[in-house]
């Protein structure tokens, strides 16, 4: 095995992950000077020297240009210089996957621009990547997916699997991790990232095109924001009628510009507003639409109907008490299924599976609304038991990526050798 690490998560996993695996060879990709916190001890290779004076073919830019990412989305498109950098990136990364006969590719996330790049050129050359994220129910578990995160996940679309396996629970998952790393450590770290980054941008190592705005007051306040909703006792929501729950997300959520046809939550709320204003007096009489604004954008003011209700309640408390819920995508779903909700997502999901939930768009979501009120087989609960079973017990990984074990560490290494021998 070589292997080749790109951007990793803000901790020491893909440190520890390298050191079980036992390559014959580790290299990493460094775009920004702050992972050297993370990524100690390896053979670097700085991607912003070695593309200073590339230059990409026609091809290589016109084909950076169909690519997906963070920096080619719903809310942004790549400018020609930007282009011509990934595209020098796309030549340099096959040329080094050939020439160091890299054989396996760790990345966190799916959609940073490098690794929508990794991924497709690692497809045609026929090397393993695996792509990790926070898991889908945190904080005890861990994303690790050879094809991507949610919608380019891995996870069997088709209901008959999950009706066919009746996946069950499994005794050796572990509610609790047992090794954790302080939070006062992960902070310590972080500000090295942080203070590092300033000065990958001031000797010009980082590359330009970063993926994040990496401000410390922005994270700062996010801190913050998190210890106050922590001991915070929210209010509750008091409505005496029935409701449809509307979850928002961050307003740059990949979920949102990437897999969603909207350029923004002001636009979802309008289209969900349209779709509840068409429904029939009665229905309307019977069901408010409430929304929740994500917890990291409440300081926002979107622009809302007269007759929706803006709600700081407990997520938790606001899926148990709804009728439907209706949302672009988000693990809100996870905690909706487990409920047995009717759910509505107007995105594209790996939840997109009949008897699951029901897909929709603009369109159609009016009556889809209206169907899922009246319609209580809307999904179906073993399907849903099986499915939540799946992802829980056999997709994810016991673990997280700043709370791990050796376990942890195990599993992973176990999932990259199924695919191929070390």
């Amino acid at each position: 095995m070589n292997l080749l690490i790109l951007e990793p998560p803000y901790s020491h996993l893909f440190k520890e992950l390298a050191k079980a695996l036992k390559p014959n060879r580790t290299h990493v990709h460094l775009f920004n000077l702050g992972y050297l916190i993370y990524l100690p001890n390896f053979r670097f290779s700085f991607v912003s020297l070695k593309l200073r004076n590339w230059k990409p073919r026609q091809e290589s830019i016109q084909r950076v240009h169909k690519i997906r990412s963070l920096a080619n989305s719903n809310i942004k498109t790549p400018n020609p210089l930007e282009l011509r950098l990934m595209a020098a990136y796309l030549e340099y990364f096959e040329s080094f996957v050939k020439e160091n006969q890299i054989t396996h590719v760790i990345c966190h996330n799916d959609l940073r621009w490098q690794h929508a790049i990794a991924r497709e050129v690692t497809q045609e050359l026929g090397v393993e990547i695996f792509f990790s994220e926070e898991g889908l129910f945190r904080p005890h578990t861990l994303t690790f997916d050879p094809k991507g995160v949610n919608a380019f996940s891995s996870v069997p679309r088709s209901p008959d699997f999950y009706e066919r396996h009746g996946f069950t629970v499994r005794s050796t998952f572990r509610p609790l991790i047992n090794r954790q790393l302080a939070r006062a450590l992960r902070l310590f770290y972080f500000v090295n990232f942080m203070i590092l980054n300033k000065f990958g941008d001031l000797l010009r190592i980082n590359v330009p095109l970063k993926n994040k705005n990496y401000s410390i007051n922005q994270y700062l306040k996010l801190f913050v924001s998190k210890v106050w909703r922590a001991n915070t006792n929210l209010p509750k929501l008091g409505l005496s009628r029935k409701f449809i729950f509307v979850p928002l997300q961050v307003s740059t959520d990949t979920q949102t510009i990437i897999h969603s046809k909207y350029k923004s939550t002001q636009e979802v709320i309008k289209v969900i507003e349209e779709a509840y204003l068409q429904l029939p007096d009665s229905f309307q009489a019977e069901y408010a639409l409430v929304f929740k604004q994500h917890p990291m954008e409440a300081h926002l003011s979107y622009i809302f109907a007269a007759s929706s209700i803006v709600s700081s309640a407990e997520t938790s408390g606001l899926l148990e008490d709804c009728s439907i819920v209706v949302l672009v995508n988000s693990t809100t779903i996870v905690d909706a299924l487990k409920k047995l909700k009717p759910i509505i997502a107007l995105g594209d999901s790996h939840y997109e599976i009949p008897g699951i939930l029901k897909k929709s768009d603009d369109n159609m979501l009016s009556r889809d609304i209206q169907t899922c009120l009246t319609d209580a087989k809307s999904s179906d609960p073993k399907i849903v038991q099986s499915f939540l079973n799946y992802l829980q017990y056999n997709y994810q990984i016991n673990g997280n990526i700043f709370y791990y074990d050796d376990s942890t560490v195990q599993q992973i290494k176990d999932r990259m050798y199924v695919r191929s021998n070390p």
